[in-house]
């Protein structure tokens, strides 16, 4: 059995400067400056034109169906779905998981995005889809009380800082 391929969104430049997408970058075979489709055990879906915008659920849409067409053409691939879109593109899971209503059953999604797709194949644990408190499993990504940003977040931040562009 081949190695899962990790799912993630990008931008169309293919930035990958945090979040999963920088994991998949640094784990998976993502490529710098390339923003859409199949890389390493990667497959990259836009979320947003650059790191500072963010696509159209339309535009979204168009993506998500060639993903979608792609993994129903590899059914024998294994494909981890990251919660793409409800990060720094600042869409919610209810805008996005539908998108992913028609996907083949090789797709592992979120149990998080189940009201919208229905029960799927059994998840897989991601760092990027909730963080941990000792002892109560997963929790949502937001921030617990008396958390600091996680190193992305701060990374971020200082990018939108240092960006002067009106």
């Amino acid at each position: 059995m081949s190695e899962p391929i990790r799912v993630f969104g990008s931008n169309k430049l293919g930035v990958h400067g945090a979040g999963a997408a920088l994991d998949a970058l640094n784990n998976h075979g993502a490529q710098g400056g390339n923003g859409v489709g199949r890389q390493g055990n990667s497959y990259a879906i836009p979320t947003k034109a650059t790191p500072y915008v963010t696509l159209s659920l339309g535009a979204i849409r168009a993506y998500v169906a060639d993903f979608i067409e792609y993994a129903r053409a590899h059914p024998e691939t294994t494909f981890q779905v990251t919660r793409i879109g409800t990060g720094l593109a600042g869409y919610t899971d209810a805008q996005i998981a539908p998108l992913f209503a028609d996907a083949p059953p090789n797709c592992l999604l979120s149990p998080r995005w189940e009201p919208w797709v229905g029960p799927r194949p059994a998840w897989w644990e991601n760092p990027f889809e909730a963080r941990r408190m000792p002892g109560k499993g997963p929790v949502d990504p937001v921030l617990a009380a008396g958390e600091s940003l996680p190193p992305e977040a701060e990374i971020l931040r200082t990018w939108r800082e240092l960006d002067t562009t009106p």
